[in-house]
């Protein structure tokens, strides 16, 4: 993957979603005070823009230093980095967000290769956030865990919504190319079978 792109899906993957997030909620808000409407929680949810934007700001300054080479083998945790996008995407607002569950390999996985690792770990983000945003969902579950023969590592992002066409364009969003491309270059094997009953987006991971 060339650099100008990389830095593009990153800029997609990382800084974006945080900010998109942030503003999706932020609109709600200001369309609840213009309408009068009560707003439940305005605590968490102004808690929950916050830890969006801290998030975005980390986002930033990682692919600051990682372009100027400060930390190019950086390794990613993978079980950590998942944990906490778990955690940020399933605070409770007022617009009933799905909860958003994260369950680890029995046994635990090996330490991966930084490229690797970060690929393993966006390629996931994107599939809970575009869960949390896109499916109407009320589960989203990240499993983390190995195949039925125990040769190859697997993470599964299963959500009960309302599915859709993995096979459509979809003009103006670049998730799911950004899914697709890192695993291509990262040798994953990406699988997406969505019903009107929920949707399960399929990473396999080879073994380092």
């Amino acid at each position: 993957m060339t650099q100008p792109r990389w830095i593009a899906y990153e800029l997609h993957d990382g800084l974006m979603q945080w900010v998109i997030g942030a503003r999706m909620h932020m609109a709600a808000l200001v369309a609840a005070v213009k309408e009068q409407r009560p707003i439940d929680n305005l605590d968490s949810n102004l808690s929950q823009i916050l830890a969006y934007l801290n998030q975005a700001t980390e986002e930033g300054r990682h692919l600051i230093r990682f372009v100027e080479g400060l930390e190019s083998d950086e390794q990613a945790n993978v079980v950590a980095a998942l944990e906490g996008t778990a955690e940020i995407l399933s605070r409770k607002t007022h617009d009933g967000k799905p909860q958003v569950s994260v369950h680890l390999p029995q046994p635990g996985w090996p330490e991966l290769e930084p490229a690797l690792a970060w690929s393993v770990v966006r390629i996931v983000q994107q599939a809970a956030m575009n869960a949390v945003r896109h499916s109407g969902a009320e589960e989203v579950s990240i499993n983390m865990g190995w195949t039925s023969d125990a040769s190859q590592m697997h993470v599964v992002v299963s959500d009960n919504g309302q599915g859709f066409d993995p096979a459509a364009q979809y003009p103006g969003h670049f998730g799911l190319k950004s899914m697709r491309q890192r695993s291509r270059e990262a040798g994953l094997n990406l699988e997406i079978k969505s019903s009107p009953t929920g949707t399960d987006v399929h990473l396999t991971i080879p073994p380092p």
